[in-house]
């Protein structure tokens, strides 16, 4: 194990010019077998600096628990449920995209893995969400860093269609690994949530989601949403609604 971490040491430092101690960050158990703390993966190398993601001890990433079995989940928001209200922490504000965010937007989203790599999301981004231009710099949000500006969670006031029915969604919600667990999800997503009344007006609204997501479930509820047994939500069979409440009452 020593040996694979100096020669990560040595790829990372070969390619950023910074010299990061992967051999020294481990823990030794009982039985005196080195059991690393910190898996650091490169996700993308961009003007010098490096992307990493923490992978702990267990395996597991704060909104992502993969023990579960999987299970699509289609949430609803009714009209006039209440729109709480949750401060940002301290050092943190809401930006709006504009246009170049779009790599921010799709480092956010492969650095909790909902895409294999950047230029996958990019390809997404671009097929998706670009030609509709207009519209996201009025539905799509981004906390960032008060003092360098660095974008770390993003959601989107988003639409999709039930047939012919167009509905409101709340859409790719996700924040950088470091940056989870601070209460910066939770401001998120009860703001998005009052982005889509200011922007549709207090109406039905969806989101999807699934059952390794079961911490990000507990946060839609307090922000209004229940879990729905409504079938083909805009394209989702959502014909297991049972076999999910069973799955998030186990957790």
């Amino acid at each position: 194990m020593g040996i694979i971490l100096c020669l990560l040491e040595l790829m990372i430092y070969n390619y950023t010019n910074y010299l990061i101690p992967l051999s020294l960050i481990s823990l030794i158990n009982k039985d005196n077998y080195y059991l690393p703390i910190f898996i650091l993966i490169i996700i993308y190398i961009n003007n010098n600096y490096l992307i990493i993601i923490n992978y702990f001890i267990q395996g597991k990433l704060f909104m992502l628990d993969k023990s579960v079995q999987y299970i699509d989940i289609c949430m609803r928001r009714e009209i006039g449920t209440p729109v709480p209200e949750f401060a940002l922490p301290d050092g943190y504000r809401y930006a709006f995209y504009k246009p170049g965010d779009e790599k921010e937007w799709a480092r956010i989203e492969t650095s909790v893995l909902e895409f294999d790599c950047e230029m996958d999301a990019l390809l997404y981004f671009q097929r998706d969400f670009l030609p509709y231009g207009p519209e996201l710099p009025l539905r799509m949000m981004f906390v960032e860093l008060e003092e360098t500006g660095e974008k770390v969670a993003t959601a989107t006031a988003w639409w999709g269609y039930t047939e012919a029915r167009r509905d409101p969604v709340v859409h790719w919600v996700a924040a950088k690994p470091a940056f989870q667990g601070l209460g910066i999800g939770k401001a998120l997503i009860f703001r998005i949530v009052k982005r889509i009344v200011e922007i549709e007006g207090d109406r039905v609204f969806y989101l999807h989601t699934q059952t390794w997501s079961h911490k990000a479930v507990r946060l839609y509820e307090k922000a209004g949403f229940r879990i729905t047994d409504e079938r083909g939500i805009q394209g989702h069979a959502n014909d297991r609604c049972q076999e999910a409440i069973t799955i998030l009452e186990s957790v």
